[in-house]
């Protein structure tokens, strides 16, 4: 699955200091040196308690030691680790980047962004996965270049299938609106699979840097 969050994309970024991530320990692993799978807990501090807001999830793979380790050749099997959505959105983001040559780029697959109904409004998601980009490598622990995920609505049942779910015309409306929110946070759809889409951290430093810029010097 990709993304979910769907009533506080069209609002402008709120960044509310109660709001923060944190690394759920307990459910993380690490597949082998290469990947490993990330839960975040999105977390808000209401009336001086620690609420669980919403879930992240997702996977990362270190191309960079596998390049260092002399391992390319694997690199199929690797990002095999997880399931077949995993493997075919890493797959075409390989394709699409070529993140694989000169010294390699890491990725990582946004697998799961939930925000509960109940907190959502007030550019909630928009913050939330504005934090979340500009913190990636402390969460990873390592660089990363790339972020792919599939823009397709979820709930909190992890069995939710919106190709099964929902109507074809409700389904493709969904799908336009949460692409629409992923594009205005500097996502786009991938060549090799437009069901797809992807982020370049640094194209988006670069744009950010440059907004900053412009904010100070007009």
């Amino acid at each position: 699955m990709g993304f979910i969050e769907t009533d506080s994309e069209d609002s402008d970024t709120n960044h509310d200091p109660t709001i923060y991530l944190r690394e759920n320990s307990k459910l993380s692993h690490e597949s082998n040196p290469y990947t490993k799978e990330i839960f975040i807990d999105i977390c808000q501090e209401i009336n001086g308690a620690e609420i669980i807001i919403g879930e992240l999830k997702g996977h990362f793979f270190n191309l960079c030691k596998l390049y260092d380790d002399k391992q390319l050749n694997n690199i199929i099997s690797l990002i095999h680790q997880y399931d077949e959505e995993t493997f075919d959105i890493c797959n075409s983001l390989i394709k699409e980047t070529s993140c694989y040559k000169m010294g390699c780029e890491n990725i990582y697959h946004l697998d799961r962004f939930f925000i509960f109904p109940q907190y959502r409004g007030s550019g909630v998601g928009r913050h939330v996965l504005d934090t979340f980009e500009k913190n990636i490598d402390l969460f990873m622990e390592n660089n990363v270049r790339y972020i792919g995920l599939f823009p397709d609505p979820i709930t909190d049942d992890l069995e939710y299938d919106s190709m099964e779910s929902m109507s074809k015309e409700e389904r493709e409306k969904a799908v336009k609106h949460l692409k629409l929110f992923y594009s205005s946070l500097g996502f786009v759809e991938m060549k090799t699979n437009p069901n797809y889409m992807y982020l370049d951290l640094n194209h988006l430093n670069l744009y950010k840097r440059k907004l900053s810029y412009e904010v100070i010097y007009q």
